[in-house]
């Protein structure tokens, strides 16, 4: 069989021959390409391009790209090049990366605020199109949602390690004490949410005009202690 015909059964047998018929320098720019528009629908294709690429350069350029993202398909990523890539200073460069991810993840806390409520015992009760857009966001990236609107100081119960509290009365008038099942606190007062963030957890007071604090809890990762 000549070389030209074994090329072309090549091809024809094996769809993904003609990657790796394409010279370095045109694959290297066509990933480039790909990068520079990563996002979440071609993420997991590049991951698992870098899971199974012979080019330890395709490989680093892919790594190096996608291993600051804080996302745990990317963690995973990182843990398997670390225990198994065959170039020791993308493994290497991995382990660290990993190192500093996990790092990260222990250190940094996210507190989101805004007005509404996703979830409440107060006057206006939950926000269902909050529920459905915003929540979903939140679980598992963010340790506290933090809102006003209700009058009502409360604290619930978390969900996929979220907590919601909810601001006590700062202007307009207080409402009346309504609690329900995921209800923690709840209290009818005018103050303010005093939070005190440290690495190893956010202290949370509610504190009434008088400078009293009404209740107090300490969130930490994975437990609540009050």
């Amino acid at each position: 069989m000549r070389p030209a015909s074994i090329l072309i059964f090549l091809l024809l047998q094996f769809p993904t021959a003609h990657l790796f018929a394409q010279s370095a320098q045109e694959r290297r720019a066509a990933l480039q390409q790909k990068l520079s528009r990563l996002d979440q629908a071609n993420l997991g294709e590049l991951l698992d391009q870098a899971a199974k690429d012979p080019d330890a350069e395709i490989r680093r350029l892919i790594l190096q790209r996608v291993g600051r993202l804080d996302k745990p398909e990317v963690l995973q990523a990182l843990e398997r090049h670390a225990a198994t890539d065959p170039d020791p200073e993308i493994a290497l460069w991995s382990l660290e990366r990993l190192r500093i991810q996990q790092a990260r993840r222990l250190q940094t806390w996210k507190i989101v605020y805004g007005h509404h409520p996703i979830y409440s015992y107060g006057a206006h009760g939950d926000t269902p199109a909050l529920q459905r857009s915003l929540l979903p966001l939140l679980r598992n990236r963010a340790q506290v949602y933090l809102v006003g609107h209700e009058h009502l100081a409360q604290h619930l119960q978390p969900e996929d390690g979220v907590h919601f509290l909810v601001a006590p009365a700062a202007g307009q008038a207080t409402r009346p004490v309504k609690t329900g099942p995921r209800t923690l606190f709840a209290d009818s007062f005018y103050g303010f949410v005093l939070l005190e963030v440290s690495t190893e957890r956010i202290r949370a007071a509610f504190v009434d005009t008088e400078g009293k604090v009404r209740y107090q809890t300490e969130i930490r990762r994975g437990r609540i202690t009050r």
